[in-house]
C-alpha cells in the first residue's frame, strides 16, 4: 500500500506506485487554485524529505500567487460556510452582517496574502474620517468589531489551509489601536453594576409587567445566571434543603434547550439566599410545566427574544425612577459578583458560581474589589432587604397595583403575557 502524508488542503506526498515496486516519492496536487483543479503528480525522487520540501514550495507559490481561491471575498465566503454557520444564532447574524455589509464591499477582490497594515488602517479611516466626534465614537465600535471578525476569519483560513506565508491578521490589533489614537477614541469605562436601590425599583416595575418577569429578575439578581440559563432552569436542578441550584440547560433564541457555557470540568453548583427558594417552592405549587421553572401556558420554555421585550419595558419604566438605561439585564450578573465579594466571597468562589474559567477573569471583568475573604454562610444570614444577596420580599402584581393587563400587553407586544398567579 502506498504511504500518504497530507501537507495541506489538496496537497499530499506519497509513494504513488509502490505497489509495482517504484519507491519514488511524488507530490500530488488537486486544488482549484492550481491548474484549474486538475490533478497533477510531480515526482520527487526516493527521498521523502525532498518531496515534502517540494510540496511546501508549491504551497508557498500558491499562497503568494493570490489566486481566486485566496482573495478576501472568497476567503470570507469559505469562513461563513465553515465556521460562522456553526456559531450561536445571534453571533452568526452579527458576523454575517459585518462581513456582507462592510468587509466584502471594502476589501473586495484584494488578495488575502497581500493585505498589510495600511489596508486595515484605511478601512477604519474610510468609516470614521467624515464623522463628527460623537458619531465617530459610536462608529468606532463597528470598525473594531468588523476588524475583529476579519482577524478571526484570516486566522481560521490560515489554520485550515496551512499556507507557509505569514498570516496578515497579526497586524490588525495594532491597527485598531492606531485608529483609536488617530481619532482620539476614548476607552470604554467599565459598566457599573446595579445598586440595591436599583434592584428594588426593577423588581417593583417588573411586578407591574408580570409575576414571571419579576421572578426572572429575582433569580438573576440572586444567582448571577444569564437570561438563557434562568429560562432553562429545571425543577430537578433545585435543592430546596441545601439551597443549591445545579443548572444544566439554557434556552437559545429558537426556544430550544442547549448546554450552557461552562468553562470548568467540575459540575456547576450555584448558591443562593434562602428566600429565593421560598419563591421557587411557591412557583412549583402553581407550576405550568413538570420540567421548566419558567414556561408558557402550553408548558414550553420562554424564548429569550420574547422575554427581552418584557425586560425592555421594565428598564424603560425604571429609567423614569433613576435607574441608568446603559445597564442591561446582564448587569444583574455584575451586581451578584460585586455584592458577593462585598460579603466575603473570594474571586475563585465567585468564578465557580458564574462558570468562569478562573478567578482572575472574574476580577478583571466583573469587579473592582480586591479582598478575598471566606464565603458567606447563607444559613446564618437574616434577610434585611438591603444588604448582600438578601433580596427583599417581592411586591407581587396584585399588591403593587397591576396597571398593565395581560391582554393589553399581548396587544402591544404580540407575545404571550405572564399570568402566573402564585398561591392559587
Amino acid at each position: 500500500m502506498p504511504q500518504w502524508e497530507r501537507i495541506a488542503r489538496g496537497i499530499w506526498v506519497a509513494q504513488h506506485h509502490i505497489a509495482r515496486g517504484d519507491e519514488t516519492w511524488h507530490v500530488i496536487v488537486r486544488r482549484q487554485d492550481h491548474e484549474g483543479g486538475r490533478k497533477r503528480i510531480y515526482p520527487a525522487g526516493p527521498d521523502r524529505g525532498v518531496a515534502q520540501g517540494l510540496a511546501k514550495d508549491i504551497l508557498r507559490d500558491l499562497a503568494a500567487a493570490g489566486s481566486h481561491r485566496v482573495n478576501v471575498s472568497a476567503l470570507l465566503s469559505e469562513f461563513e460556510a465553515g465556521h460562522v454557520r456553526k456559531l450561536r444564532r445571534r453571533t452568526e447574524r452579527l458576523y454575517l452582517g459585518l462581513i456582507g455589509s462592510h468587509l466584502k464591499p471594502f476589501f473586495g477582490d484584494a488578495r488575502a496574502c497581500e493585505l498589510d497594515r495600511a489596508r486595515f488602517f484605511d478601512f477604519g479611516v474610510h468609516h470614521l474620517a467624515e464623522l463628527d466626534t460623537e458619531e465617530r465614537i459610536k462608529r468606532f465600535a463597528l470598525v473594531k468589531n468588523a476588524l475583529s471578525v476579519m482577524r478571526t476569519g484570516l486566522n481560521w483560513y490560515w489554520k485550515e489551509h496551512e499556507p507557509t506565508v505569514p498570516c496578515p491578521a497579526r497586524f490588525i490589533a495594532e491597527e485598531i489601536e492606531r485608529l483609536r489614537a488617530r481619532f482620539e477614541i476614548p476607552r470604554n469605562s467599565r459598566k457599573k453594576p446595579y445598586t440595591d436601590a436599583h434592584r428594588l425599583i426593577l423588581l417593583e416595575e417588573a411586578a407591574k409587567v408580570g409575576v414571571d418577569v419579576q421572578h426572572i429578575f429575582w433569580v438573576a439578581f440572586g444567582c448571577g445566571l444569564r437570561l438563557g440559563e434562568v429560562l432553562g432552569l429545571e425543577w430537578t436542578a433545585i435543592d430546596y434543603e441545601e439551597h443549591l441550584i445545579r443548572p444544566e440547560w439554557q434556552i437559545d433564541d429558537r426556544g430550544e434547550p442547549t448546554r450552557p457555557k461552562h468553562e470548568s470540568d467540575e459540575p456547576r453548583i450555584v448558591h443562593a439566599a434562602p428566600d429565593l427558594f421560598e419563591m421557587l417552592l411557591a412557583r412549583y405549587v402553581a407550576r405550568r410545566s413538570d420540567r421548566w421553572v419558567f414556561s408558557t401556558r402550553a408548558g414550553k420554555p420562554y424564548r429569550p427574544r420574547n422575554v427581552e421585550r418584557w425586560i425592555s419595558k421594565v428598564r424603560t419604566e425604571a429609567a423614569k425612577r433613576g435607574v441608568p438605561l446603559d445597564r442591561t439585564f446582564h448587569s444583574t450578573r455584575h451586581y451578584f459578583a460585586s455584592t458577593a465579594l462585598e460579603k466575603g466571597w473570594s474571586y475563585e468562589e465567585v468564578a465557580r458560581q458564574l462558570a468562569h474559567h478562573s478567578g482572575a477573569f472574574t476580577a478583571k471583568v466583573y469587579t473592582h474589589a480586591g479582598d478575598r475573604r471566606p464565603p458567606v454562610d447563607w444559613a446564618a444570614v437574616t434577610p434585611t432587604g438591603h444588604s448582600g444577596h438578601n433580596l427583599v420580599t417581592v411586591v407581587t402584581a396584585e399588591e403593587g397595583g397591576d396597571d398593565v393587563t395581560p391582554r393589553k400587553m399581548e396587544r402591544e407586544t404580540g407575545i404571550e403575557p405572564a399570568t402566573l398567579s402564585l398561591g392559587s
